[in-house]
């Protein structure tokens, strides 16, 4: 081929893949999560930001909860997420969010990890929904130094009063700690204290 008709392939190729990227569903929006609405025994749940990839680690469908305890965490959803934002030592306040919790354990002191260490939430479950609170368990994970996949779980509870839902402090005087995790026959991992 001449260099002349390399040429006019390769601007012809450039063309192509530039009106690709113009055509509606083909460009860079098309790949942002923007958030869905969950239906969990006809309760609806708002999983969009702010906190998107901490309100998809709610664990909503392994205990029986009735239609009223579902709608009670539906209302608490977004607090319950700002406050695991808030225990992963994420340094942006967004505007919906209250003032931090003073008494909110640090996962990262607890387990002495480097401020650079990324730290991320794996589920947030076992519900305990009372009238008026709200108690459960995060699971965060981590790699740790040596490479490993390392689990951590906690326990939290907020009231409701009001003015909304507000962190009002941990259940257990000590979080559940570091978790054994093991895959399953089916290739499910299950994890333990």
């Amino acid at each position: 081929m001449k260099p002349s008709q390399t040429f006019k392939w390769l601007v012809m190729a450039i063309w192509f893949w530039a009106g690709m990227l113009c055509m509606p569903g083909c460009h860079s929006a098309f790949f942002v999560d923007t958030g869905h609405i969950d239906v969990v025994n006809g309760v609806a749940f708002q999983i969009q930001p702010p906190h998107l990839f901490i309100k998809k680690a709610f664990h909503l469908r392994d205990q029986a909860m009735s239609a009223s305890q579902l709608a009670q965490l539906s209302e608490a959803m977004p607090q319950i997420a700002a406050i695991t934002d808030q225990v992963l030592g994420h340094a942006r306040l967004h505007s919906n969010a209250e003032v931090p919790a003073k008494s909110l354990r640090s996962v990262r002191d607890i387990l002495k990890l480097n401020e650079g260490t990324p730290l991320y939430v794996k589920a947030i479950q076992n519900w305990q929904i009372q009238e008026s609170s709200i108690e459960w368990t995060t699971d965060y994970f981590w790699t740790s130094e040596q490479g490993h996949y390392e689990t951590f779980r906690d326990n939290y509870a907020i009231h409701r009063s009001a003015d909304g839902w507000h962190f009002s402090g941990h259940p257990r005087t000590r979080p559940e700690g570091r978790l054994t995790c093991i895959k399953d026959q089916s290739g499910k991992v299950q994890c333990g204290v």
